[in-house]
């Protein structure tokens, strides 16, 4: 049995394209939530298949890593799918370069300055410059990325314990993401690359293959 966790965008079996309905347990969990009711819905899920591998993309793997560092659950098996687990490599230039920006635009969010918040995170993140033809369509969307938790800042080096059997899946895109990776292998966890779909390994093809050789070992 598997656990599946998003990341920040899409929900449930819809951020799992390639894996049928079947497959396990899709997760809802809205990341404008807070983190400590994030952290709840995550922990009542797992009480109810505690023998289930979890399957976690993105701020999924955060969400898991604080449940983990604070005792509230804890997986037999892991695969992070691209975790944003930053709190791990924060000495890596990528990552010290992306929280730094990000800090800067989420201060001018706070003051009311959702325009140039998207104007430093549009080109950071989607590698697009923000523009005004574009701003009208762009608004909602700068306005939930604004509300989201960021991925750092939860003392996961320090905290998180011992893992259990954990794959690490990266698409080899950013090096922030490797580095995030190989702190997670020092851990004990096994990685691999999947090239091709950028921060979303888990839409190509041979996502649902790696899964299924890895429970198998």
């Amino acid at each position: 049995m598997r656990v599946f966790v998003h990341g920040s965008g899409r929900t449930g079996r819809a951020a799992w394209p390639m894996l049928d309905a079947d497959s396990g347990t899709f997760l809802d969990i809205d990341p404008l939530r807070p983190v400590e009711e994030q952290t709840a819905l995550f922990a009542e899920a797992l009480s109810r298949t505690p023998d289930a591998t979890v399957v976690a993309h993105s701020w999924g793997g955060t969400l898991v890593g604080i449940a983990m560092a604070h005792d509230v659950a804890r997986p037999t098996a892991l695969v992070l799918v691209e975790p944003a687990m930053f709190d791990l490599a924060r000495t890596n230039e990528s990552v010290s370069h992306h929280i730094d920006v990000m800090t800067d635009a989420r201060t001018l969010a706070d003051a009311g300055d959702l325009r140039g918040f998207w104007n430093l995170v549009k080109p950071m993140m989607f590698g697009a410059q923000a523009t005004d033809d574009d701003w009208k369509e762009d608004e909602p969307h700068a306005a939930r990325f604004a509300q989201l938790t960021l991925p750092w800042g939860f003392d996961l080096d320090e905290a998180l314990p011992g893992l259990p059997p954990t794959l690490v899946i990266t698409g080899a895109w950013w090096d922030g993401y490797e580095a995030i990776a190989q702190s997670l292998v020092g851990r004990g966890a096994q990685h691999i690359q999947l090239q091709g779909a950028g921060h979303r390994p888990q839409d190509l093809p041979g996502f649902s293959r790696v899964l299924n050789d890895w429970k198998a070992r």
